[in-house]
């Protein structure tokens, strides 16, 4: 059959596995996902068929969106997802299209699967039964003429439907009796929750491994190198998506391959990357494991419930079905740093936000306040961001621009008219300290920011730093309001008092004109007969983590911590570089005891008697210095309400303060 234009997929989408689609497919997106539609365009370029030997020469299309399942609920109303089950099965060429056919309902009708990928569909009557099947079952396909077309991805319509997909061409055919191989990824819309599933499948070539050693000098390369694209796919997906699985036939047989983990195969190539979600039994036969489904190890979206060899099947294959529980990457709370920790704990808050830039499709807005933007990975993620058509907004202080932010600058712009800028913050006093990104969507969730104590350079991962996530409209739009007045210049908000005060959190945004949030924070702290989270003696414990007191002003908030103490309650101190020596005095002479060490948070904890409480939990934590100039400058504190949030801060305080 010849397949219409509109079908075909792009030549860019199996070229370069990390190209974004093509500019038409863009500005389709950019109008369409905003609102959670997909554009005629967007589905033509993304579902492909197959050659089919007397098939119509047109055939409806299962991937783009029905009428009743194309709008996106918002977060706000939408239920958390329910499990995610999936399947990969190879379908053995040539067994005939009616046990084909067989094969594939019972993997798509009886399973109870969610989405899944099917392997060796070579006969082009195989891919019309498929699509026939599709069509009786409402599922959606993903199928690419001249590309993939053998290892398609199919999925249930009545909950997800297709945002994009791209077919990776790994190898030429090698001989006769080994055709090219591709890998196939899909991103699924959860049209319930708006969340975003990632499946990528692909089959690997045959007999370049007898029982998990390289035992085929011709092929053995081809498998290395199709096992190390794998591993570039599954990155360059769970860069951009939430709930990422990839599964396929690679034959390898894993139940010798986790034990001699010979270099370039799957335990070797992939296991510090993914777990290995198969029961250890055969799928080809009892003794041999070649069909696989794993997932990410660290910072997944999916947590795997079980999973088992479903056998009855025509083919050769059994399938491997995988259950999993979405995981909430952007659930709301507090992003901690450990400097002393590995890579992971000194960069939990960067990683954060690149989680949420790539989370972000085309049309949606991103917008960051930072004095400083030296992070590599989040640079780089907001420039491929803005290449694949989402709105990049940065405002930076006033100071002379890095290599990087002046790359960030080169492919931006500063047009304030422009979807995309980057500029400085327009202030009339001393330079902005805001810190945090705000992203109106990003995977399912809405109305995201992430507010940060500090600039994203080289401090957010040497030193004590910490950021809150948050998903909650009234905030998001309190900050955004804040962000706007910096880009074109305007009055400050008024007085000490909360510009927002909500859902537990309550937001003080800087400049003020006049009083200090902070002696008002500690004012109606009572120090005695407390029955807080964590304290034994009925004395209220208080914890600072400040980068520096500084002026009358840190003078003053020393001298009222030093009045609590004297009062009673258990005042402790993590001092940052810019802690004056008279400060420390003040605090010493009351009995309060005081860390000096490398921390950018401004960070006030209180658990106890807190006005007619007496088991109160509170945390402050924000951007806005304890110095003279800090309630001058553009800047934040976000107050939060909760044991929860107090504990996970404590734990990182007191690991600090064990150190010495």
């Amino acid at each position: 059959m010849s397949v219409p234009p509109a079908a075909r997929p792009s030549r860019a989408t199996s070229r370069a596995p990390r190209a974004t689609l093509g500019r038409a497919l863009r500005r389709g997106l950019r109008r369409g996902l905003a609102a959670g539609a997909v554009t005629a365009v967007a589905a033509g370029l993304l579902a492909g068929v197959g050659p089919l030997a007397g098939a119509p020469t047109a055939l409806p299309d299962p991937s783009a969106p029905s009428a009743r399942t194309d709008r996106l609920v918002p977060v706000a109303a939408a239920a958390p997802s329910p499990p995610f089950r999936t399947f990969s099965l190879n379908v053995a060429f040539p067994m005939g299209v009616a046990k084909a056919r067989a094969d594939m309902r019972k993997a798509m009708n009886r399973l109870g699967a969610a989405a899944g990928g099917f392997q060796e569909m070579s006969d082009a009557e195989d891919r019309q039964a498929l699509i026939e099947l599709c069509q009786e079952l409402d599922w959606g396909w993903y199928m690419p003429v001249g590309q993939g077309v053998t290892i398609p991805v199919v999925f249930d319509r009545s909950r997800f439907r297709l945002i994009e997909g791209r077919s990776t061409k790994v190898h030429d055919a090698v001989g006769k009796n080994a055709p090219s191989r591709w890998i196939n990824t899909v991103r699924l819309r959860e049209t319930a929750t708006g969340k975003v599933f990632g499946v990528i499948n692909t089959h690997t070539i045959a007999q370049a491994s007898r029982d998990a050693q390289a035992s085929n000098p011709e092929r053995i390369p081809y498998l290395r190198q199709h096992l190390a694209m794998l591993r570039v796919e599954i990155q360059d997906l769970f860069a951009t998506t939430e709930h990422t699985v990839a599964m396929g036939d690679w034959n390898v047989n894993y139940l010798a391959d986790r034990r001699r983990q010979v270099a370039g195969l799957p335990t070797r190539a992939l296991g510090d990357l993914v777990n290995f979600d198969m029961p250890l039994v055969g799928s080809r036969g009892t003794r041999s494991l070649l069909d696989y489904i794993v997932s990410l190890k660290r910072g997944s979206g999916i947590s795997r419930v079980d999973t088992r060899i479903v056998r009855g099947f025509n083919s050769d294959h059994d399938a491997v079905v995988a259950t999993y529980a979405p995981v909430d990457v952007l659930a709301a709370g507090p992003l901690l740093t450990r400097p002393q920790g590995g890579v992971h704990d000194r960069r939990s808050v960067p990683e954060k936000w690149v989680r949420a830039i790539g989370g972000a499709e085309p049309g949606a807005v991103l917008s960051v306040a930072t004095p400083r933007l030296e992070d590599a990975g989040v640079v780089t993620a907001l420039l491929a961001a803005h290449a694949r058509g989402v709105a990049v907004r940065v405002l930076l202080d006033g100071g002379a621009r890095t290599e990087r932010e002046q790359l960030l600058l080169g492919a931006l712009g500063e047009d304030p008219a422009a979807a995309s800028w980057l500029r400085a913050a327009v202030t009339d006093g001393p330079a902005s300290r805001l810190s945090f990104l705000l992203a109106d969507r990003t995977g399912g969730t809405t109305a995201l920011a992430i507010t940060g104590s500090t600039a994203l350079d080289g401090t957010v991962t040497t030193t004590l730093a910490d950021a809150l996530l948050t998903s909650t409209d009234g905030l998001y739009a309190a900050l955004l309001a804040a962000f706007d007045r910096l880009a074109v210049g305007g009055a400050p908000a008024s007085p000490a008092t909360p510009v927002f005060a909500g859902g537990g959190y309550q937001l003080t945004t800087f400049p003020v004109a006049g009083g200090d949030p902070v002696l008002d924070a500690l004012a109606p702290v009572k120090c005695r007969r407390a029955t807080g989270a964590r304290n034994r003696d009925g004395r209220t414990q208080v914890r600072v983590s400040v980068n520096g007191f500084s002026g009358r002003r840190g003078a003053a908030i020393a001298e009222r911590l030093a009045g609590k103490a004297r009062l009673g309650c258990d005042v402790r101190v993590i001092a940052g570089p810019w802690t004056g020596r008279g400060v420390e005095r003040t605090l010493h002479k009351a009995g309060v005891r005081v860390l000096r060490a490398p921390t950018t948070q401004t960070l006030l904890l209180v658990d106890g008697r807190y006005g007619r409480h007496a088991d109160r939990q509170l945390t402050w934590t924000g951007s806005a210095h304890w110095g003279d100039s800090g309630l001058t400058a553009p800047a934040h504190t976000l107050r939060v309400v909760g044991e929860e949030t107090l504990l996970a801060y404590r734990a990182q305080f007191d690991g600090r303060w064990a150190r010495g």
